[in-house]
């Protein structure tokens, strides 16, 4: 692959979007965000998209860590507990 075709893929990224697992992981994120702020009570914060990234935030607000099992089991933890404490 040419420089050239490297730089219109790049190009073609930056307009479309990210495309395979990273799309799949943005797609996700939108679900459980969703969800979350279904769950969540009024008065809770709204998750947000980046919240659950597990690849990292690509939209040129830097890297974020990869996710860890640790980090994973969190998020499900908060989405099922519907934003209550306990």
């Amino acid at each position: 692959m040419s420089s050239h075709e490297l730089s219109e893929w790049a190009a073609f990224v930056r307009v479309e979007g990210p495309f395979g697992e990273e799309r799949a992981d943005v797609r996700i994120a939108q679900l459980c965000a969703l969800v979350q702020n279904l769950l969540s009570g009024k008065r809770s914060r709204l998750a947000r998209i980046t919240d659950f990234l597990l690849f990292g935030d690509r939209g040129g607000r830097g890297r974020r860590e990869k996710a860890t099992p640790e980090r994973v089991r969190g998020l499900f933890r908060l989405a099922t507990a519907g934003g209550r404490k306990g």
